[in-house]
């Protein structure tokens, strides 16, 4: 009789474990299951920089089916009075608007005599930026790590309903926006989850690991990011000015991805800017910080912050990599941490000697430049503010 209650006991302990097993497998499941499933290579427009943002808009979409596009656009919504086409039959669909008038809000349309999936043929908008160095105020957003977890969860799409009714002029992703760059349908769902705000909102991205080579995508090598991601530039790295402030978005995503190319090209723009009477702020962002209470990373501080960001006295450095909100003071410049956009969080996180805040939780940055006076609040899922950093400009005031 022992014998058989041990039998039936052993038989119970397996049965929870396979449910266990099984309800583990159906929460991963289900979690991965979206709209962006049933629409394959389906990714609405998305705006970015690609010039000067205060005279031009890049619009960029992907058709599941090759076809012709059109977009037309002007100054009414009833008069969209020019146009751009692309005669060639392709999915992969990138529109650079240029000769806009600076400060302006412009009404566009994409059209395609082939097809007419749900995005077309309705009216959008976007606005210009003001003219460069005119000192009107910045409004941006700043996000990152907003790639699901191994069970399909992320909190990236809730956040962007909180940033959206704030309505900043674009937004900044400091990477890992996907959990690796071989899973197509992960860039569909990105792409699904930006839609709603990137068709109006430009949605710049520096490169993450897990865009280069996490997660099986050894062999990608970030050709994915650059086939998607329309930028200025050679892409990994870019720079665009944006009334009187020079955001620069460096390929940091490992400490091997800091070429000398890269640095050359850093040099150069930090010279430019600097130089530049109609510049104020200096804003650097990029995936892996330099300093962190989880991990520190010395070869990016020896080999970027120490010869670069410290001499051209950087004003403020943006970053993900560690999935939490950190924000440190060393040398001169605040370096935030902004890794809580939607990954699984970091379990434990003890401040530094340089930390001034810590949280363990999902958030974004609101940014608001005005003049000469920077003021960032870190805001939290429950739309709580939960830190605030005021900086005041020294450069060419």
């Amino acid at each position: 009789m022992a014998r058989w209650n041990e039998v039936v006991l052993g038989f119970v302990k397996c049965g929870l474990l396979f449910g266990i097993m099984f309800a583990v497998l159906g929460i991963f499941f289900l979690n991965c299951i979206g709209p962006w499933l049933n629409s394959p290579n389906y990714k609405p427009p998305h705006l970015s920089f690609i010039g000067d943002p205060s005279t031009s808009m890049g619009i960029a979409f992907e058709t599941p089916e090759a076809c012709n596009a059109t977009v037309y656009y002007g100054l009414s919504e009833t008069d969209l009075n020019m146009s751009q086409t692309d005669n060639q039959l392709r999915t992969l669909h990138f529109f650079n608007l240029t000769n806009l008038l600076p400060n302006m809000t412009y009404y566009y349309l994409i059209n395609a005599s082939e097809r007419n999936y749900a995005f077309m043929n309705v009216v959008e908008t976007f606005r210009t930026a003001p003219p460069f160095g005119s000192k009107d105020p910045i409004h941006f957003a700043v996000l990152g790590d907003t790639r699901p977890d191994i069970f399909g969860m992320t909190k990236h799409k809730e956040l962007l309903d909180l940033i959206k009714p704030r309505k900043p002029d674009f937004i900044l992703n400091v990477g890992d926006i996907v959990l690796g760059p071989t899973y197509t349908h992960q860039w569909d769902r990105f792409f699904y989850e930006i839609g709603d705000i990137a068709k109006n909102i430009p949605y710049m991205v520096s490169m993450g690991n897990h865009e280069h080579h996490e997660a099986g995508g050894e062999a990608d090598a970030g050709r994915t990011y650059l086939k998607y991601m329309h930028f200025p530039g050679v892409e990994e790295y870019y720079a665009f000015n944006y009334s009187n402030a020079c955001f620069i978005s460096m390929n940091i995503q490992s400490e091997e991805s800091i070429t000398a190319e890269q640095l050359d090209w850093l040099n150069k723009t930090l010279t430019n800017a600097n130089n530049s009477v109609e510049i104020n702020w200096i804003i650097v962002y990029f995936h892996t910080p330099p300093y962190c209470t989880t991990e520190s990373h010395p070869v990016i501080v020896e080999r970027v912050v120490e010869p670069y960001l410290v001499p051209f006295k950087v004003d403020l450095v943006l970053a993900g990599h560690h999935h939490h909100y950190e924000r440190l003071e060393i040398d001169g410049i605040s370096y935030v941490i902004s890794g809580g956009g939607g990954a699984e969080l970091d379990l434990f996180v003890t401040p530094t000697e340089w930390t001034s805040s810590i949280a363990n939780t999902y958030q974004f940055c609101d940014i608001l430049i005005n003049g000469t006076v920077l003021n960032l609040y870190c805001v939290d899922y429950n739309n709580l503010i939960i830190d605030q950093l005021t900086l005041t400009a020294w450069r060419n005031v």
